[in-house]
């Protein structure tokens, strides 16, 4: 009778999974676990679906303790393909946590069995394991490194192997996504060509199996590549399909960043009302997920289109808009660069008052007359030109997703990097829920009934298909981060008081600059005065 109940309340935990309710199915879990069972398959199921609740809530910790226990119960049975599908689990938990050398051991034992058992499904997946270990600790460890190259010339073998595996053992959806990792490698190694043509076979498998959030991260990888051989037209191609899967998908924080790069290159192809439209929805994206930072990137972004449109007043706007969310974001390489094109824009709306000739906001330029006009210098950040997108980061945790601003910089920091499970192949968000051409996955309770102790075996078995079948097909997406910028500075204050100061000479601060802006737009001629008088100001630190 035990049995019975036990398995009714995992069972409710496992519908309440199905459903994304991680933490109440944690809780049912816990409830069946309190209750006594002598059968080890049942338990080893359980604490395998406890970890993956909190795998998805981002527990990783937590969830390597439960897949430990998992694979215990697993050795102490003798059950070596269990064992080796629960060695990939704590690998990739070991993984994101940063455990690499336990995460190379669990990996090298599932290619142990795997060997052993002559399984070319579990081959391929333990050796894409294995290389995206390699993958990942091959990511730069802070800002400004780049990726470790023999690293990632390690876990190129390994890809190929299980790329080799996929397509002998006919699984085109895993295949995917090892193409993914393999077009990341080639573009970190300068392989333009095969990067190319990874990423394209990715395309082509994420459109045949209608998955969404694939097709759209092939197509951005499609458009860094791109963009980093300097094919602009190209990549502009590229991301705008990126923004419609975008707009698809619902992704408003992906979008803002695509918006902001569509903005930049139209910018560098001269295409500069396309680029203030993007620019504007980049503001507007920014403003509706609280993004600061690309609100402030925006800011300087509209000026500058306005400005190269001749259009200064706008322009000037803008600039002090950018002045204002610099301030407020501690940036104070974005200060410098607002206050030199407000200056620089006063002049020039100074000279047109006067009925002097409005200097045109092109960088001086000879033209095919070869005519010269006079130029307002507009002040760019130190590394602005354009960049790749970061494709966003997809935690194969149920973690809320993160997105990563992409820096100036003019090194692609990461396309695509995929990460192998075994056990959640039923879970899937609204951007991936059609992953397969034919949703394979059935509810539990379909197939049971409950009042009935002649379906106890019945109840079990079902149970462990599902993990089994959880643990057969499972590849979750995972994406190297990238660290956003970091602009905020931390406070040095030693006390209460000292924060509580700081706090009001911010307000003041900020509340003064709000002032000063209003006088500057309605007297423009005061501009240098007022620029004096605001560098009294304390500075916000």
């Amino acid at each position: 009778m035990s049995l019975n109940k036990c398995l009714d309340v995992a069972l409710e935990g496992q519908q309440l999974f199905e459903r994304q309710n991680y933490s109440d199915s944690i809780r049912c879990f816990e409830n069946a676990l309190k209750i006594s069972t002598d059968d080890w398959e049942i338990s080893s199921a359980i604490y395998n679906q406890m970890a993956n609740a909190h795998y998805m809530l981002g527990n990783y910790k937590i969830a390597a303790e439960y897949h430990q226990i998992d694979l215990n119960l697993c050795r102490e049975n003798g059950d070596v393909v269990s064992e080796a599908k629960a060695c990939g689990n704590l690998c990739n938990c070991y993984k994101i946590i940063g455990n690499f050398e336990r995460s190379l051991e669990c990996a090298n034992r599932q290619v142990f069995i795997a060997e052993e058992l002559k399984d070319d499904v579990m081959m391929g997946r333990a050796s894409y394991n294995l290389g995206n270990v390699h993958h990942m600790r091959a990511k730069p460890k802070k800002d400004g490194d780049e990726y470790d190259k023999e690293l990632l010339f390690l876990a190129l073998p390994h890809y190929k192997d299980s790329l080799n595996k996929m397509k002998q053992t006919g699984d085109r959806i895993n295949e995917g996504k090892v193409r993914g990792n393999l077009g990341d490698i080639y573009f970190l190694t300068g392989e333009w060509d095969l990067a190319i043509s990874n990423h394209k076979e990715r395309l082509s498998l994420a459109q045949e199996f209608g998955n969404k959030s694939a097709e759209m991260r092939a197509y951005a990888n499609l458009g860094n590549i791109y963009l980093t051989l300097g094919k602009l037209n190209e990549a502009l191609t590229h991301y705008k399909r990126v923004l419609n899967l975008c707009i698809h998908l619902g992704d408003h924080s992906f979008e803002c960043l695509v918006n902001n790069t569509l903005g930049r290159i139209s910018a560098s192809l001269h295409q500069f009302p396309a680029a203030l439209s993007y620019h504007l929805k980049q503001l507007e994206l920014a403003k509706l997920t609280n993004d600061k930072v690309n609100e402030c990137r925006a800011y300087w972004s509209i000026a500058h289109a306005y400005c190269k449109m001749n259009n200064l007043k706008n322009s000037l706007e803008y600039s002090y808009q950018h002045l204002l969310s610099s301030n407020i974001l501690n940036d104070f390489e974005g200060v410098r660069i607002a206050k030199g094109n407000i200056e620089q824009l006063h002049k020039r709306i100074c000279l047109s008052s006067s009925n002097e000739r409005v200097a045109s906001c092109e960088h001086t330029e000879e033209k095919e007359n070869h005519e010269h006009r006079t130029s307002v210098y507009f002040y760019e950040p130190s590394q602005a030109d354009v960049t790749p997108v970061v494709t966003p980061v997809v935690p194969s945790s149920g973690a809320s997703v993160s997105y990563y601003v992409p820096s100036f910089s003019k090194h692609m920091q990461k396309t695509e990097s995929e990460d192998f499970g075994e056990n959640l192949s039923s879970i899937n968000s609204p951007s991936s829920s059609n992953l397969t051409p034919i949703h394979q996955q059935n509810a539990l309770t379909n197939t049971i009934n409950k009042e009935s102790p002649a379906n106890i075996t019945l109840n079990k078995q079902e149970l462990i298909d599902n993990v089994f079948r959880f643990q057969s097909n499972r590849m979750n997406d995972q994406r190297v981060s990238l660290e956003p910028d970091k602009l905020s500075r931390k406070h040095n204050s030693t006390s209460v008081e000292d924060n509580i100061y700081e706090i009001i000479e911010r307000c003041q601060m900020i509340s003064g600059l709000h002032f000063l802006l209003a006088v500057a737009v309605r007297n423009p001629e005061n501009w240098n005065s007022i620029m004096q008088f605001s560098e009294c100001k304390p500075q916000i630190e």
